[in-house]
């Protein structure tokens, strides 16, 4: 399974940003057009806000490319690098953070022009032997970085200066299994941060946390619920995805005070993704090739097996989708596969086509 990556769910301009591994030889240059082939070497990193950007992170091990289109992916240009990023993190469409390794610590960088132009701004990260996991900004001030240690305990990095200084915020950090997921409501302050058998809640952006949900108040009487992502809507609706005996889909219309379980299946095994194009209408994905969507708000979910079978599925698991991308409208969308292909709708989620050749303009 793919480390998952940091979301946030806001009403700002948006961006689906794609880490992904290629070798030179799979690239052409035709005049002022390249064509950079995915099938050969798989994607390995997916970001997305919904609303209008798209950015590529490309390496063939010795360069790093940054890809952006402004119109979901039809035209490219391309942006050369001079660091091998990864991490990334973009507010809206033009400020952006990512982290960069170096022998035995982590860098932070950050845009403010789209992806064109990376500065180190944070030379260090104040841990050391620590895996970061995810990157989560509120605002161009606020924001965390959400790393593990070598024996599974979680640490979360905070910084109030735009990704320059971080510290260790203390009363996150220490604790076993913490999920790699921030969830942000849309133009609030209103946080929650995923784990295992537990969710964080803050109502002021981060500065302070408490408890909703614990192994002692398990919803649904579960004894066991590990989170992996979610949705939060102005209204106060919130829904999370996970795994208990099966796939589960938690949800509460208060902030999180109430959850109640709406949507739990063994054949789904798990649930990695959940994404809304509106406020009626989302879908989720996991470890099946069955895509779960609703059109009442989240109350009550369909399953459809229209996700593609991987060619390296096992028998009990058809394959395993890791993120799920849903355009405005909900007829176009993406989704990413555990072993590394992005897949493309046009039609809602009925069929799906691999992205196997991105071509893109040489020039700015």
């Amino acid at each position: 399974m793919l480390p998952r990556v940091t979301f946030a769910l806001s009403g700002c301009t948006a961006c689906l940003l794609i880490a992904l591994t290629v070798v030179g030889s799979n690239s052409q240059h035709v005049g002022d057009v390249s064509t950079i082939g995915l099938a050969d070497h798989p994607v390995i990193d997916v970001f997305f806000l919904q609303s209008q950007g798209v950015w590529i992170l490309e390496s063939d091990r010795r360069h790093e490319f940054l890809f952006r289109s402004f119109d979901e992916g039809r035209n490219w240009s391309d942006m050369p690098l001079q660091f091998p990023l990864h991490e990334l993190f973009f507010l809206d469409s033009q400020h952006g953070w990512a982290t960069e390794t170096r022998d035995d610590h982590d860098s932070v960088l950050a845009t403010s022009d789209g992806g064109l132009n990376w500065n180190v701004i944070c030379p260090r990260l104040p841990s050391e032997t620590l895996m970061v996991v995810g990157m989560f900004f509120t605002d161009l001030a606020h924001g965390w970085v959400l790393a593990t240690q070598p024996k599974g305990l979680s640490i979360v990095l905070q910084t109030s200066d735009g990704g320059r200084t971080f510290s260790v915020a203390k009363a996150l950090s220490g604790k076993f299994g913490l999920s790699h997921v921030l969830v942000s409501a849309p133009d609030s302050a209103n946080l929650w941060m995923l784990g295992e058998d537990s969710v964080l809640y803050s109502p002021d952006g981060g500065q302070g946390w408490v408890s909703q949900v614990k192994s002692a108040n398990l919803p649904g009487r579960r004894k066991s619920i590990s989170f992996f992502g979610g949705h939060a809507f102005a209204d106060g609706r919130v829904l999370l995805v996970g795994q208990s005996a099966g796939a589960v889909i938690l949800k509460s219309t208060n902030l999180g005070s109430d959850w109640h379980l709406v949507t739990e299946s063994n054949a789904a095994h798990w649930f990695n993704d959940i994404q809304f194009w509106d406020d009626n209408h989302g879908c989720a994905v996991g470890g099946s090739t069955l895509l779960f969507c609703t059109a009442d708000r989240g109350d009550t979910w369909e399953a459809r097996n229209v996700l593609p079978r991987s060619q390296t599925a096992t028998p009990s698991v058809e394959n395993t989708f890791e993120k799920l991308f849903l355009a405005k409208g909900g007829t176009r969308g993406w989704v990413l596969a555990g072993d590394g292909f992005l897949f493309e709708t046009e039609d809602g989620g009925n069929s799906w086509r691999r992205l196997d050749l991105i071509e893109t303009s040489n020039g700015r």
